[in-house]
């Protein structure tokens, strides 16, 4: 072990050598780069500004000595005074020239100024040439010359020496940049020399220390590891206790009730009790599963989303019938209403819509106390990209509400409020962050307010392709028909309206039950009977089925009754057949939900007499399955779940077994459950090897193959359709689900 230790040391002793080598290169390497910038600084100060302004300045002169000679001839114009600033005029010609070329090839800041002035220059030896044939020609005043002198040569003068200014200005400030950026390189080398110093020294010490105390260092080093093996250890048991009483629970819920099933196997409804508890703990332990691999597909960036065509009608309502349980386990009162919703088939992920909603949902629901309100509001908005609609979906409680702190925080990772309340709620922290990640990859937005003891509001806005579509509603079916809403919500009533109107369809509304019963009984009597009347399910005072009741005694059994809830229909089911109710709407009203019920009710036809609300009775499927799954329980499962329907099924317990079976008579099975990951070959491989049989068969009919798997990202779905799969499942299998792929892919 101290052999060990030793030579850990003598390792980290020769790490340091070769950092404090690499250190001294890397000085050098800086060190010669800025006396580069140094030299080449001092460089361009001696070939550019330097020069430059002296060059200015000369010009400067010349232009002084100029400015001299022309007010010289103002007064003096003698032919010895002519001779004399012709010989001076054109040696200040010659330097000015000479200057003027150093300033129009050196100079950095501007060149067009130096263009410029170079251009002035030429023109003010132009009027010197005229002012001198001026002065030449006989009988010419000073006041002329003078004249001239002012109006012509001034100005220019001014306008060169105005330049000059500029550019020997422009010099110095380039030299004082030079001058300043040698000066900061020659900081930084005294900066980097003192630091490297330091580091040398500071290095030599510790390769000192390191030497002479590596045994003791080999202790600290052990301590030290110790440490952080354990900050490793706290930080995972940080992790697992966040979740640790959620997976407990259901967990222990499942063992339980399997326990006390199984001593009371007698008792049918204590039995059957407990399946469900143990059904519900279940879904709940694999939401928990799902939101951890949700949120590691995340932090590695692998969480993608799937554009398909959603009927938001079908969505809403399969949405609803999901979370119906939960609401009426804690006697909620919820309330669903749309507005607007003009497009009602979109491409968007539904999956992960449905994941959205759920996660808002559940809070809603498991922060808002019995007998509370809950409710999802969903309206279309303008959006300002062509084809796109903005899609609003509010979500309001009357529940527990949370503190402005914790509203900040609501969208990190294992946050949850530091309450009583929440701690004793399931949750492990991470179904909000989660939200807020697949809100954002579907490219809307998602904002909060509360207050507590109050409520809380999550509004979740979503940018959704509409699918192009044609419209399927003849208002000619239902024109100048008459309808009674009776909804205790002026909205809902008022939406109904609006919905009817569109379909072709008068209506009126009221509020309650009593005025229900007053105006179908006035219409009855002037002989202007409602076509049909939409009543509410629950209203204070009198809710639908008593007033259901005393409209049937009113007016008698003719008139059609439509029941509006948000609530399972099966629950009333026995009692609304019983008082006369002639068909069933689901909230949110949709207008292809409500077309379609007004259209079944008020014109039946032979298939829409055995259909009320959409709830047809489906006869079991008959065929043969070849279910190959290498789980003897998971196995069993399936088959017992496929034989239930009215399937005959074979297992196989690999792929090679599913080949052999497949061989024996290639157009044996409607229907090839493949899990994919099995051994001996795998799904994927078998699937491919039948798909081969089939191409090279002619007579081989296409079998229809369905995937199964415990992976549900979108990733694992692309490879199972790659590789010749119809259709994929994930587990544990959902019943709806499946019974949908039978109907799909079985005949009754």
């Amino acid at each position: 072990m101290l052999k060990n230790k030793l030579n850990r040391y003598q390792k980290l002793a020769k790490v340091m050598a070769v950092f404090l080598l690499i250190l001294l290169a890397g000085y050098y390497i800086i060190s010669a780069s800025y006396t580069n910038s140094i030299i080449g600084g001092l460089e361009n100060i001696k070939e550019h500004p330097f020069p430059v302004a002296i060059a200015a300045g000369k010009m400067e002169t010349n232009s002084r000595e100029l400015r001299l000679t022309v007010e010289r001839l103002c007064t003096d114009r003698t032919i010895d005074t002519l001779d004399e600033v012709k010989r001076g005029l054109a040696e200040n010609q010659g330097s000015s020239n000479q200057a003027l070329e150093t300033i129009v090839s050196l100079y950095l800041t501007d060149p067009p100024a130096a263009v410029k002035l170079k251009e002035q220059y030429n023109d003010m030896l132009e009027q010197q040439e005229y002012l001198i044939e001026l002065c030449e020609q006989d009988g010419v005043s000073d006041e002329t010359v003078m004249l001239y002198v002012k109006e012509n040569i001034i100005p220019l003068l001014d306008e060169i020496d105005t330049a000059l200014e500029i550019l020997i200005h422009n010099a110095i400030l380039m030299f004082d940049t030079l001058y300043l950026q040698s000066l900061s390189y020659k900081r930084i080398m005294f900066i980097l020399t003192t630091v490297l110093i330091s580091v040398i020294v500071v290095t030599l010490l510790l390769y000192r220390y390191v030497l002479s105390k590596r045994e003791v260092e080999a202790v600290a080093l052990q301590k030290q590891i110790a440490i952080a093996a354990q900050a490793a250890n706290d930080a995972k048991s940080q992790f697992l206790s966040s979740i640790s009483h959620d997976i407990r629970t259901p967990m222990n819920a499942i063992i339980g009730m399997t326990t006390i099933a199984s001593t009371r196997l007698d008792d049918k409804e204590r039995v059957k009790d407990c399946l469900n508890k143990i059904a519900t703990s279940s879904r709940h332990l694999l939401g928990l599963i799902n939101d951890v691999l949700d949120m590691s597909k995340i932090e590695n960036g692998k969480f993608t989303i799937n554009k398909e065509p959603v009927c938001l009608s079908d969505f809403m309502h399969d949405f609803i019938s999901i979370i119906q349980p939960q609401v009426k386990a804690k006697h909620l009162e919820l309330d669903l209403s749309i507005l607007g919703i003009e497009d009602e088939i979109v491409i968007t992920d539904s999956l992960r819509l449905h994941q959205i909603m759920q996660n808002i949902m559940s809070n809603a629901i498991k922060f808002t106390r019995e007998n509370g309100k809950i409710s999802l509001r969903m309206e279309q908005a303008p959006y300002d990209r062509e084809g796109y609609s903005l899609y609003v979906f509010r979500f309001s409680d009357n529940g527990i509400g949370m503190s402005e702190k914790f509203q900040k925080v609501i969208f990190q990772p294992f946050e949850r409020a530091a309450t009583s309340t929440v701690s004793k709620t399931e949750g492990t922290g991470l179904g909000m962050s989660i939200t807020k990640s697949i809100v954002d990859l579907m490219g809307g937005s998602i904002s909060v307010t509360s207050r507590l003891n109050e409520g809380t509001t999550f509004t979740v806005s979503l940018p959704m392709q509409k699918e192009q579509q044609k419209e399927c509603i003849a208002t000619d079916l239902l024109k100048d028909l008459r309808c009674l809403i009776v909804d205790d919500d002026r909205d809902v009533c008022e939406n109904t309206v609006l919905l009817l109107k569109e379909i072709g369809m008068h209506s009126e509304w009221v509020l309650n039950g009593a005025d229900a019963v007053v105006y179908v009984e006035s219409a009855h009597k002037r002989h202007l009977d409602y076509n049909a009347v939409i009543l509410d399910w629950q209203m204070p005072d009198m809710d639908g089925i008593e007033t259901a009741r005393r409209i049937r005694n009113k007016v008698g059994d003719t008139l059609p009754i439509i029941i509006l809830s948000a609530y399972d229909w099966t629950e009333i089911e026995d009692e609304a057949r019983e008082v006369g109710i002639t068909a069933f709407l689901a909230k949110p009203l949709f207008k292809s939900r409500l077309y379609e019920t007004m259209r079944n009710t008020l014109m039946p036809t032979p298939d829409t007499q055995m259909e009320q609300n959409g709830l047809i009775a489906h006869d079991k499927a008959s065929g043969r399955i070849l279910l190959v799954e290498d789980n003897t329980l998971n196995a069993e499962i399936a088959q017992t779940l496929l034989t239930d329907y009215g399937l005959h099924v074979d297992v196989a317990s690999d792929g090679n077994e599913a080949l052999e079976f497949f061989r024996a008579d290639t157009n044996k099975y409607d229907i090839i459950f493949m899990d994919v990951q099995m051994p001996v070959m795998d799904g994927y491989h078998a699937t491919a090897a039948i798909r081969d049989l089939e191409s090279k068969n002619s007579k081989h009919s296409h079998t229809v193959i369905i995937g199964m798997s415990a992976n549900a990202f979108k990733e694992d779905v692309d490879k199972a359709l790659a590789c010749g799969m119809d259709d994929y499942i994930t587990k544990p299998i959902d019943i709806k689900k499946l019974q949908n792929l039978l109907r799909k892919f079985c005949k009754p």
